[in-house]
Parts: C-alpha cells; sequence; structure tokens
C-alpha cells in the first residue's frame, strides 16, 4: 500500500485538502512540496507503511516506524529542513485563510457533489 499523507497540529483532513490546493497553484514553495509527511511534534509509522516523498518534524525530529515502514523519492529530513517546510507551508496556510469564501456550504450534505476549484466555507464540520 502507498499512503501521500500530511502530518500536522491541525486536522488531517482539513490539512490534506489545504496541501491539494497550495500545491496545485504552486504555494507551497520548495521545501514543502517535497513533503509526504510533516509532523510538528514527530512522526510515527505503523506496519509496512510506504510513504512516497520526504518526511520531517520539527521542532522535534522524533521519527519511529521507519523501518519496517519505508520512503521512497525522498528522505528522512533533519530539524532545519523540516523547519523550512513548515514555514512554506504557513505562509500558503495564510494566504489561502485570506481568500474571500465563493460557496457557503455550512449544513449541506456533500456526499455524491462535485466541487469545482473555488473557496469553500462551512461554519461547522462538513459532513
Amino acid at each position: 500500500m502507498k499512503f501521500h499523507f500530511m502530518l500536522s497540529t491541525s486536522t488531517v483532513v482539513l490539512m490534506l485538502a489545504f496541501c491539494v490546493q497550495a500545491s496545485a497553484i504552486g504555494l507551497l514553495g520548495p521545501m514543502a512540496e517535497t513533503f509526504a509527511v510533516l509532523g510538528g511534534g514527530g512522526v510515527t509509522s505503523a506496519g509496512a507503511t510506504t510513504i512516497v516523498g520526504n518526511v520531517g518534524s520539527a521542532p522535534t525530529n522524533s521519527i519511529t516506524g521507519i523501518p519496517p515502514g519505508a520512503v521512497t523519492g525522498g528522505a528522512l529530513t533533519s530539524v532545519a529542513v523540516a523547519g523550512m517546510a513548515q514555514a512554506d507551508a504557513l505562509a500558503a496556510y495564510h494566504f489561502l485563510a485570506a481568500q474571500t469564501p465563493t460557496q457557503i456550504l455550512t449544513g449541506v450534505d456533500l456526499g455524491g457533489l462535485t466541487l469545482t476549484p473555488g473557496v469553500y466555507q462551512f461554519a461547522s464540520s462538513a459532513r
């Protein structure tokens, strides 16, 4: 199995959506774009996970579970490199957070919807 994911102190789902959007429009910057997993308090891989891209964490660079997990197309990075990637990701987040919503989907069931490019707002969690 291959997984592409990013870990952070924010909700994983929101960060994944943010990363896909920011990467698609070139906002993440050269450091953050190379990361598949970027943690703030360490990274733990369970089992035979394959991670495609860089793996790192800052300010705590605790990475466990590799091996048996594997990193391909990237490397386990230093605190300094992970810190620069976090700065890139934070700058992109602030840019995206300042965008005006094009559609408010509070209370809308997202099942079966096709969302076109835009800025979507939810007053609470999406369902």
